[in-house]
């Protein structure tokens, strides 16, 4: 959702009449904080998928490390606008893996949706360790959509998830289209937003 958010972004700023070039002229900080936490989220998941086992706690603890990263990243850039409902959609996934034990719940339904019935019944007997399944009634605890014809891969969506894609639609579009954000100058906003 991460990436569809931006590619809707980028499409919104289009039509406003926003400018690529914009992107060149913002100044984000510690740029690698997140580019750390994304790539230890992928290798986390492709891991739990090709069924590796690393052990449970060495699992846990890069997962957690990849969130620690990315938090605080999005906190130091909190002046970018909007940027603040990005924080908001990752402390939200963050909270709810923390409900299931650093697991990501999804209900059975997202998942027999989403994945192989194969894939399902390594989920079910604990096999595959990112996810766990959680009753229908809690689904807010993770995963309770199912996003498998329109990905590239199939995937399941946390609530969390869609307050990130939001996020992201409105920072990108409003980067694109922001005036005072021009060659020269570094991209500020008024703390008043915020409060």
């Amino acid at each position: 959702m991460f990436l569809y958010g931006i590619l809707i972004g980028l499409i919104i700023g289009k039509i406003r009449k926003g400018k690529f070039e914009k992107f060149g002229y913002l100044t984000i900080e510690y740029p690698a904080l997140v580019i750390v936490g994304l790539l230890m989220q992928i290798m986390v998941f492709m891991l739990n998928l090709g069924l590796s086992d690393l052990g449970e706690t060495i699992t846990k603890g890069i997962l957690i490390g990849s969130y620690g990263f990315l938090i605080f990243a999005i906190f130091l850039n909190r002046r970018i606008r909007f940027l603040v409902i990005v924080f908001l959609g990752t402390l939200f996934n963050f909270v709810a893996m923390a409900m299931n034990d650093f697991s990501v719940g999804v209900t059975m339904k997202a998942a027999e949706k989403a994945f192989d019935p194969d894939i399902v019944d390594l989920i079910v007997s604990g096999h595959v360790k990112y996810f766990t399944i959680i009753p229908e009634s809690q689904f807010y605890r993770g995963a309770f959509l199912a996003c498998r014809q329109w990905s590239l891969y199939p995937t399941v969506i946390t609530l969390g998830d869609l307050i990130i894609a939001l996020g992201m639609i409105l920072v990108i579009q409003n980067i694109m289209t922001d005036k005072s954000i021009r060659k020269g100058t570094n991209i500020r906003y008024s703390k008043k937003l915020f409060r």
